[in-house]
């Protein structure tokens, strides 16, 4: 079963040296994809920051990057 991987806001995923850039990809089982923030310095990863198709579905917690306050460093979403 493939594993269907969705673009998100300021996230970038990659597969090997290769940016995922295609909205809703489907790759096969064993596939491996590593995520980061778009901006580093403005956003912060919550989540894995690497998922791997398994069965149909990715395993580790769905990434996604908040904002950063650039005055103070810190994180821009409710506790």
């Amino acid at each position: 079963m493939l594993c269907e991987q969705e673009t998100l806001p300021n996230l970038e995923a990659f597969l090997g040296d290769r940016r995922v850039t295609e909205d809703a990809v489907h790759l096969p089982p064993g596939t491996e994809l590593v995520f980061r923030c778009k901006d580093i310095g403005k956003y912060s990863l919550i989540g894995s920051t690497r998922r791997r198709c398994v069965y149909g579905d990715w395993d580790g917690i769905k990434p996604s990057c908040f904002g950063l306050s650039q005055e103070n460093d810190y994180a821009q979403h409710p506790a």
